[in-house]
């Protein structure tokens, strides 16, 4: 038996508790999956600052008068790649257990990861191991039953919700269209983190799903995450995540039908 973490939210707000789940012996994989994937990231750190001026602006001494302003420092990165997404087997539970890796042109490769997945977007692992935000978001949406549509409230609408120390996180989605089964789906998902590391991190996106295939197609989020480091320092860092299915084992891959 092998100790794993429960995640419900991204590398920057984690809600972990220990759970177990045995690892299978080696086998071919049920289902390969390989999902092309673009990531960018920038953040800009605003530092307010404030003194006394004793000085003219041309060399010579004048009256004093007090200086405030903001100074901001701003970096970013960005890289692509593929993430290869191996079912191997269905557990009694309702999960799916998942090896992930991702291979990317520059920083962001990861070596395969032993998960385990839930509908409600539960994912099991060892956090001890490398897992990158775009495998997390993928690995949310593969669970089996992401989409019931018999739990859609009167607007094709339905939420996940979770919580702990100092946490809390709601996701709702919404289903706008279904045509012949490709699910067009509108995502918002908000944490906040309360205590000495105060942060909030909202993520507005889309989901293409295929309902036939049960599978997500394409996923496109924007983040924007704000947390106060000092009492005059305020970090802020925009995540953009593009995820398209390149193929499918078990199926041909169909046209996109998102944005």
């Amino acid at each position: 038996m092998k100790r794993f973490l429960r995640v419900l939210l991204p590398a920057a707000g984690i809600f972990a508790i220990s759970a177990t789940f045995a690892s299978a012996d080696p086998t071919p994989p049920l289902r390969h999956l390989v999902y092309s994937f673009t990531f960018t990231t920038t953040s800009n750190l605003a530092i307010s600052t404030s003194g006394i001026s004793t000085g003219t602006g041309d060399g010579s001494m004048g009256s004093a008068a007090p200086a405030s302003g903001v100074s901001n420092f701003r970096g970013g990165n960005a890289d692509k790649g593929t993430i290869t997404a191996d079912v191997l087997q269905a557990t009694p539970d309702g999960g799916l257990v998942v090896e992930i890796s991702e291979q990317a042109e520059n920083a962001r490769k990861a070596p395969v990861v032993k998960t385990a997945v839930y509908g409600d977007g539960r994912v099991f692992y060892d956090t001890s191991q490398t897992m990158n935000d775009e495998e997390l978001e993928l690995l949310r949406a593969l669970g089996r039953n992401f989409v019931d549509t018999s739990k859609l409230d009167a607007k094709n609408h339905w939420q996940i919700t979770g919580s702990g120390t100092d946490l809390s996180v709601v996701a709702d989605y919404t289903v706008k269209s279904n045509t012949n089964g490709i699910l067009d789906i509108d995502m918002q998902r908000v944490i906040k983190v309360t205590g000495a590391q105060a942060q909030d991190t909202t993520t507005d996106g889309t989901i293409v799903y295929d309902l036939t295939d049960s599978m997500p197609t394409l996923i496109r989020e924007e983040s924007m995450a704000r947390q106060q480091q000092q009492m005059d320092q305020y970090n802020t860092v925009q995540t953009h995540i593009d995820l398209t299915l390149a193929s499918d084992s078990m199926h041909a891959v169909k046209k996109q039908a998102g944005p």
